[in-house]
Order: C-alpha cells, then structure tokens, then sequence
C-alpha cells in the first residue's frame, strides 16, 4: 500500500498538469486505490492512463478470496491431497479460458477478466502445496528448459500473434514454464537458472518490481507523446527505476522495518 498511495499522489498533482483534457483522473485514481481497476475496464470505465492497475485487482481479489476458500477446504478434503484440487481447478479455468476466447462473443476486455486470469495464481498454489518428494524429477528436462523459455517469449511478440491468441495459448505456456522453472530451481539450486536468477543485480531488480511496475506505465504514456519508441521504453525504463529505487529505500524498507517491529 505505500508505493501505490505514492504513485496516487504523484499522479493526483501531476496528472491534471499533463493531461488537462482528460477528465476521470479523480475516478481513477478511486479505482486503483479500492483495487477496481479490472472490474472497471471489463464495463468500458476504466483507468486510461493507470491501465495496469488491472492486475493488481486481480491480485488482490485472490488474496481476499483465497483464505476463505481454504479455510472452506481444510474442513472437508485432506491435507496432502488438496495439491489435486488446485491442479485440477487450474486446468478447468484454463479450459474455461479457451472457450471464451474460442466463442462468438469475445472480446477486448476479457483480457482484464478475473477468471480469466486464475489459473497461473491456482498453479502456483499447487506448486507450493506439493510435497518436495512428489515433484516431478526436472533432471533431463531442466536442460531444455532455457532455450525452450526464451523461444516461447520470442514467440509470443510476434506480430501475428494478437490478443487472442496470447490469451488462449500463450498465457498457458508461459503459465506452465514458470511452474517447471520454479520446480527446477527448488530441486536443482546449482543449477544455471538458479544461478541466473541469484545474480545481485536480479535480486535487486525482484525487490524493487512493485515499484518498477507501478511508475512505469503513467511515465511511459506521458513519453509516448513525445518520442519514439526505443527513447521512451530507455527513458521509461530509467524514470520509473529511479522512482521504484527511492520507493524502496526511503519509503518501503524503513516502513516494513517499523512493521516488524
């Protein structure tokens, strides 16, 4: 919550400064901040300029959901066997995710779709739940795991590719990679995605992501006005790392460490 109420009031004095003929700033800004965004942009109201607040309802709607849900399972279902559960629920989302982009009425906002959007939060939980023994040996196919990662990310920005099928297909893939990834990792620590995912300079970037995530995109569409693309994906870039690295020294360490305490 505090780099997203930072990002808010940045965005509260500096928004209507940069864009004066948009007149919903106020309106998003209560989106992101109730964690709407998505359920918005699914009914044609949502954020413009903080588009990717989408995700983080999503998120938070599962992490809302989730405990509840659970609670309700713990009751009724056995401990060790919950793993199937998810698995299995993972694979019925992904299954309704495939028939709504495959019907007649899809459409652009089924992007932003909470259900459309569970079945990567679901795999995780299974992969989480799973017994380390009961993991999948990743000894042979942890050597094809890198080059078949960076194929399916070259394929996916491929211009023939729309929405659509990025949606259905590619979502899954990259879905079911992270999940092998993880697995490897955890078995494997020696491993050269273990090692490649421990460089410093990786760690630190994994602990100021939230921020790179929420300054990024209101900075990149002020930029998008006024320069190309490659100065305003450096610049985006640079701008938003800046802000996420105050964000993470001044703001969200000291904050965190007064948590725990």
């Amino acid at each position: 919550m505090p780099p997203l109420l930072l990002l808010l009031a940045l965005y509260a004095v500096l928004a209507p400064l940069v864009w004066p003929d948009y007149y919903f700033h106020l309106r998003d800004g209560i989106e992101l901040l109730l964690y709407l965004a998505d359920i918005a942009l699914v009914f044609g109201d949502g954020p413009q300029y903080l588009l990717h607040a989408w995700s983080l309802g999503i998120e938070e709607r599962f992490y809302l959901l989730f405990p509840a849900l659970l609670l309700f399972l713990l009751r009724i279902s056995n401990y060790s066997r919950l793993w199937l559960f998810f698995l299995l629920l993972a694979l019925l989302v992904t299954l309704w995710r495939f028939y709504w982009v495959q019907s007649d009425s899809y459409g652009a906002t089924m992007y932003f779709r909470f259900d459309m959007r569970l079945s990567g939060l679901l795999l995780g939980v299974m992969v989480a739940w799973l017994p380390a023994a009961w993991l999948p040996d990743m000894g042979r196919v942890g050597r094809l795991m890198l080059p078949l990662m960076f194929g399916v990310l070259l394929l996916l920005v491929l211009p023939e590719h729309g929405q659509q099928w990025r949606l259905a297909y590619g979502l899954t893939v990259v879905e079911l990679l992270t999940a092998l990834a993880i697995i490897w990792v955890v078995q494997q620590p020696g491993s050269l995605l273990a090692k490649l995912l421990s460089t410093p300079a990786l760690v630190y970037v994994g602990k100021i992501s939230y921020g790179l995530y929420l300054f990024h995109y209101p900075i990149m569409q002020y930029l998008k006005g006024l320069y190309t693309w490659p100065a305003v994906a450096v610049g985006g870039v640079i701008l938003a790392g800046v802000l996420a690295v105050l964000s993470w020294h001044l703001l969200e360490m000291p904050l965190s460490r007064w948590r725990k305490r």
